[in-house]
C-alpha cells in the first residue's frame, strides 16, 4: 500500500505502508504499523492541488497549469500534460480504473484523457467558472461536476453531453457518488447533502462544525468526512446518523481523506498524515489510530494506491467514441442560454448496442431529463508529451453486464485513431517526441 501527498510548496512525497513483522510485504488493513518514505520530488512550480492514482500511474495537478505523470512501480517521471491550450490551474484529477483520467480546472472545462497514449479525447464545457471537483459513476456512464458558479452538472459520458443541471445553495468543493451509484453527495458551507439519484431530492443532511473538505466511503453505507473543524466524522448515510466522531483528529483543518477498505488516511494542513483503521461492529463503530507521519509541509492533497490490486474495468470506452461518425448537435442551453458551438461524436449502431443507447444511459439510472444537452468538442489539443508511456494497455471497450452478446461484439471491435483538428496541429508539432524521463529521488 502506498500513500502519496502533495503540498503548497509543489513537493510530492511517497510512503509505503508496512508492518514491523513483514517490512517488505503487504500487510492487512489492521496490521500496518509504520510508513517508510520511498520518494520525494519537486513535482511542480506551483501548489499541488490534486493527486490521483490509477494502478501504477500517478497524476498530479497544480497551479502551474500542468498535469505531471509518474509511474509508481518504476518510480519514474514521464513528463507533463497541458490542460487544453494551456488552460488554468488544475483543481481535480480522477482516474476511472487505469484506462482514463478526468481533469478539471480554472478554465471551466472537464477533460478526459486516454492513458494508453495520453490523448485528450473530450473537452466537456458547461460551467461558467472554475470546476472544483468531479465524480465518476461506478458504471462509468455518468459523471458529476461542481464549480464556483454553484452549478451541479450531470454528464452523459456516452455522448459527452450535459444531461442535467441544478443550482446549489452554496459553492461546493466536493462531490461524490455512493458505492452503489444510487445517490450522490455534495458538500456545502457546513453540511454534506445526500441526494437521491432517482428523486433528485435531498434525502439526508449531515451537519458539520465547519466546511467539509474531504470525504471517503469505507463501506457501502459508512462515510468518513473531515474539514475545517479539524475532526473526523463517520456517518451512516442510510439513516443520516453520526456513528463515530473524533473531535480532535488533527491539530489543523483536514484537507483530504482517502479510504481503501477499512484503512483510512487523512492529511492536514499542518503537515501531518494519519492512518486509521475503521472497526465496524453491529452496535459500535470506532476509528482506531494506527500511526502518524509528520512531513513538515503544508499538505493539500492525498491519494492511496495498491499496486498489487487489479484495476477496475468498466464501460468507459464509449466516452471517446473513437472512430465514430460526426453529426451536428442540436443547439441546446445549459444554465442561461449559452450557445453550443461544437460537434459531438455520434455513436455507431454497434456502440449504441454496447451502451444501450446514448439517451437511455441516464434514463436507466433514473435521472430525470433536464435542460437540453450541451455538446462537447470532438477532440482536443494535446501537449507535446502526449506519447508518454505508462506500461498499461488500453482498455478494451466494455459493456453493460446485461448484454453478454454485445460485450463480445464490442471486444472484437478495433477502435480507430482519432486525429486532432487541423487548428491544433501547430501546437502539437512535437507531440511524438518523448519527454525526458527523470527518476524520483529516493529517500533513505
Amino acid at each position: 500500500m502506498h500513500v502519496v501527498v502533495g503540498s503548497y510548496e509543489g513537493q510530492l512525497l511517497g510512503f509505503r505502508l508496512q508492518s514491523q513483522a513483514e517490512p517488505q510485504g503487504e500487510a492487512s488493513d489492521g496490521e500496518y504499523s509504520e510508513a517508510k518514505p520511498i520518494f520525494a520530488i519537486a513535482a511542480h512550480a506551483g501548489c499541488v492541488r490534486s493527486v490521483a492514482c490509477g494502478g501504477a500511474v500517478l497524476a498530479t495537478g497544480s497551479t502551474d497549469n500542468t498535469i505531471s505523470i509518474f509511474n509508481l512501480r518504476k518510480r519514474r517521471a514521464f513528463g507533463k500534460l497541458l490542460q487544453q491550450d494551456g488552460g488554468g490551474s488544475i483543481n481535480c484529477l480522477r482516474f476511472f480504473g487505469s484506462s482514463h483520467l478526468f481533469s478539471a480546472g480554472d478554465d471551466s472545462e472537464v477533460c478526459i484523457w486516454r492513458t494508453s497514449d495520453w490523448e485528450c479525447l473530450l473537452r466537456m464545457k458547461g460551467h461558467r467558472g472554475a470546476v472544483l471537483d468531479v465524480a465518476i459513476h461506478p458504471t462509468g456512464r455518468l459523471a458529476l461536476s461542481v464549480a464556483v458558479d454553484r452549478k451541479l452538472i450531470l454528464w452523459n459520458l456516452l455522448t459527452g453531453k450535459c444531461n442535467y443541471t441544478a443550482t446549489l445553495e452554496d459553492v461546493s468543493r466536493l462531490v461524490r457518488w455512493t458505492p452503489r451509484g444510487d445517490a450522490y453527495l455534495v458538500a456545502v458551507s457546513s453540511a454534506v447533502l445526500v441526494y437521491g439519484l432517482r428523486s433528485g431530492a435531498v434525502e439526508q443532511r449531515l451537519e458539520h462544525g465547519g466546511t467539509p473538505l474531504g470525504a471517503a466511503f469505507a463501506s457501502e453505507s459508512l462515510l468518513v468526512t473531515g474539514g475545517e473543524d479539524k475532526a473526523l466524522h463517520v456517518w451512516d448515510i442510510s439513516s443520516g446518523t453520526r456513528v463515530a466522531n473524533l473531535p480532535r483528529a488533527h491539530k489543523a483543518r483536514v484537507k483530504a481523506i482517502e479510504a481503501m477498505g477499512t484503512l483510512i488516511a487523512s492529511a492536514s494542513s499542518d503537515g501531518e498524515v494519519r492512518v486509521w483503521r475503521l472497526d465496524a461492529q453491529p452496535q459500535l463503530v470506532n476509528l482506531q489510530a494506527l500511526f502518524s507521519v509528520p512531513t513538515r509541509l503544508r499538505l493539500t492533497s492525498l491519494a492511496l494506491s495498491s499496486l498489487g490490486a487489479a484495476p477496475v474495468a468498466a464501460s468507459v470506452a464509449a466516452i471517446a467514441a473513437d472512430g465514430a461518425e460526426e453529426q451536428e448537435s442540436e443547439p441546446g442551453m445549459v444554465g442561461k442560454g449559452e450557445e453550443v458551438s461544437a460537434k459531438a461524436p455520434k455513436a455507431s449502431k454497434k456502440r449504441k448496442a454496447l451502451a444501450g443507447g446514448s439517451a437511455s444511459a441516464a434514463r436507466q439510472a433514473g435521472v430525470p431529463d433536464g435542460t437540453k444537452p450541451r455538446a462537447a468538442p470532438q477532440s482536443a489539443r494535446t501537449h507535446e508529451s502526449s506519447t508518454l508511456a505508462t506500461g498499461d494497455s488500453p482498455l478494451t471497450p466494455a459493456e453493460p453486464a446485461e448484454d453478454p452478446a454485445a460485450t463480445a461484439a464490442g471486444a472484437r471491435r478495433k477502435p480507430k485513431k482519432v486525429s486532432p483538428p487541423a487548428s491544433s496541429k501547430r501546437g502539437t508539432q512535437k507531440k511524438h517526441q518523448k519527454s525526458p524521463r527523470h527518476s524520483m529521488s529516493s529517500v533513505q
